[in-house]
């Protein structure tokens, strides 16, 4: 049925129409395919972003510690330990920049992944 010429999709339509679901009907598999790939694609890269985002975040927790160690030991050894605490503040900061950015780019891969992934769904659905 799919593969005469006479084809056509469910509700009737025009012949241009028809003409025009034909040519995605019998591109269907190679636009499956293509829709898996991004989606594996998109599943690598949001596993590589968690795996970052879990590292900046314990990065970030021992930062945390650090400084909370520097500012206990600031009331035993004000000038040196003032330093260090600034250190640890700028650096925390820059983390947590960084997780938040890590956050933004996951949240927009997630995005990505379930926009492929129903499409894929809806090809998958149109082939049965």
């Amino acid at each position: 049925m799919h593969g005469s010429s006479n084809w056509r999709r469910p509700g009737g339509g025009g012949s241009s129409r028809s003409s025009t679901w034909r040519q995605l009907w019998l591109k269907r598999p190679k636009l499956r395919q293509s829709a898996e790939r991004q989606a594996g694609e998109l599943a690598q890269r949001r596993r590589k972003l968690e795996a970052q985002l879990a590292k900046l975040a314990a990065r970030a927790g021992s930062l945390q510690k650090q400084l909370q160690a520097a500012t206990g030991a600031r009331q035993r050894r004000t000038e040196p330990a003032w330093s260090v605490a600034q250190q640890l503040r700028s650096s925390h900061a820059e983390v947590e920049e960084q997780v938040k950015r890590l956050r933004a780019a996951l949240a927009e891969e997630t995005k990505l992944r379930e926009g492929v992934e129903q499409q894929a769904g809806e090809l998958g659905q149109r082939r049965a």
